[in-house]
């Protein structure tokens, strides 16, 4: 419990961000988090987010419009999902001490999805996210899905919010 207690945002704004010129950025520390620079994709920041929130209920998307987007890294991976997209995007709240970390994570097909009938999800984004509110009794207030222009689904959640695991 301690260690998931050390594990949120405000850890990772001293851990993941720097100031350059007087602004906060996120770390550009290749090959691991790598700034996103063209104009094209920062400036999608905001409609991604509108998508993303459809997804959220209508108290957590209310929440979601008290924050700004500041900064947006794409970042590695671990083993089970080498080769997909995935981004850490930074926005800030009330102040500066009020940041917040989404996790931006590209979903695949489910392994099972060639020995199951058909998802009713057309969203492999979705799919993971109702996955995920199944199995836990208290899911990310911020978990959703988003299907970008090329066709490709996402889900997001917080990065860093105290998440926990036991050995068993």
């Amino acid at each position: 419990m301690r260690k998931a207690r050390g594990r949120d945002r405000l850890q990772a704004l001293s851990k993941l961000i720097r100031i350059v010129d007087g602004r906060r950025m996120i770390e550009d520390d290749p090959p691991l988090p790598v700034r996103v620079v063209d104009d094209e994709s920062r400036e999608r920041i905001y409609e991604i987010l509108q998508m993303y929130k459809r997804s959220l209920q209508d108290d957590r998307s209310h929440l979601l419009d008290e924050y700004l987007f500041v900064d947006v890294t794409r970042k590695v991976v671990g083993i089970g999902s080498v080769g997909t997209r995935d981004f850490v995007v930074l926005l800030e709240g009330r102040d500066e001490d009020d940041p917040l970390f989404l996790q931006v994570k590209e979903a695949e097909a489910s392994v099972l999805e060639s020995h199951l009938p058909k998802s009713t999800y057309e969203n492999r984004g979705q799919r993971v996210v109702a996955g995920q509110q199944l199995m836990q009794a208290a899911s990310d207030i911020f978990l959703g899905w988003l299907r970008g222009r090329a066709g490709r689904d996402f889900y997001l959640r917080q990065l860093r919010d105290m998440k926990g695991s036991a050995k068993i």
